[in-house]
């Protein structure tokens, strides 16, 4: 047995490393991921709230974080931004997009959604009811380890750097 003592560096997200080199450009690619909820598909039988929940993280150096998760809602997805409200009567916005900001827990919350998510399963922690998770994306043009494989947003909707 071989007792080694050996210095390692930790991330902001815990994430541990052998060198600072590695560490440094983790989380200097870690510092441009935001996370989202994207809260969408109303009831529209009787209460107009949404029913399902995807978790969206993304990373651009370039900002613009809420406009690539708005894209991906309306071009991939196909949410209304507006539509009929309950029993077709009056009308609401089909979806919303709650970012984490790192106020008031609103940070804490989506991460915690993000690493809890489950298809299908109900978001909240008593068990059933609606939001149920629906999809957990990654909008990146590059692969950050640790995410799922990213969809690469750059070249699907034909942006330059």
């Amino acid at each position: 047995m071989e007792k080694i003592n050996d210095v390692v560096y930790v991330a902001e997200d815990g994430k541990k490393f052998l060198t600072i080199e590695e560490c440094k450009a983790y989380e200097s690619v870690l510092c441009n991921v935001k996370f989202f909820i994207v809260s969408h598909t109303p009831d529209l039988n009787e209460t107009g709230l949404f029913t399902r929940n995807d978790v969206v993280a993304v990373y651009s150096d370039k900002g613009e974080h809420l406009a690539i998760v708005e894209k991906w809602c309306v071009s991939e997805k196909g949410y209304q931004i507006l539509g009929p409200s309950v029993m077709g009567y009056g009308f609401q916005r089909h979806f919303e997009i709650t970012e984490g900001i790192a106020k008031n827990g609103t940070l804490h919350l989506v991460k915690e959604r993000w690493n809890k998510y489950r298809k299908d399963a109900s978001v909240k922690d008593e068990g059933s009811g609606f939001p149920f998770y629906d999809n957990k994306v990654f909008l990146s043009p590059i692969p950050v380890d640790g995410f799922p494989e990213p969809y690469n947003y750059m070249d699907k909707w034909f942006l330059k750097d």
